[in-house]
């Protein structure tokens, strides 16, 4: 039952975008639900959904936050597409997401940095984010932060960016 209610999140989750016309992700037709760990940029862990790499793939729109149903996932790699719109608050939430990357988009508005417990690495860098520099006073293990190519403004506090020196 538990497998069901993965898979149904994951069907959700995969109208990452609004129009998936342009998705260009082979194998995700309809009937292919059953398969779903088998589909082209998903890992899964035993029927869970761990890692996404929808890397270059010429989608469009923006990211849904549905995305944040799947709590499993430690892996979510949208970069060099042409997502535009906020990155949804709720992946700040993933309680497993070490690696984040959403570089070569043209998202915007302030970035989702409240929470992140568990990220390693993270890449926002070449999108249209503004507002303060992102602090993530929560991750512990961040080693890895590439912010550069946005609208941020003022200055970078190196004491709230982690708890431990990048």
């Amino acid at each position: 039952m538990g497998g069901s209610r993965w898979l149904f999140h994951f069907l959700l989750v995969s109208v990452l975008l609004h129009d998936s016309k342009a998705a260009g992700l082979i194998g995700w037709g309809p009937g292919a639900a059953a398969a779903c760990c088998s589909w082209t940029g998903v890992a899964c862990d035993l029927g869970r959904v761990v890692a996404l790499d929808l890397s270059n793939r010429s989608l469009h729109g923006v990211i849904s936050p549905a995305v944040a149903s799947l709590d499993g996932l430690a892996a979510l790699n949208l970069s060099r597409n042409a997502l535009c719109g906020a990155a949804p608050e709720a992946l700040a939430r993933l309680p497993m997401l070490r690696a984040l990357d959403l570089s070569a988009n043209a998202l915007s508005g302030p970035f989702p940095a409240a929470g992140f417990p568990a990220i390693e690495d993270l890449n926002s860098s070449f999108n249209s984010f503004d507002g303060p520099h992102p602090a993530f006073p929560a991750a512990a293990n961040l080693t890895a932060l590439d912010v550069s190519g946005n609208n941020f403004s003022g200055g970078i506090n190196s004491s709230a960016l982690c708890l431990s020196p990048l």
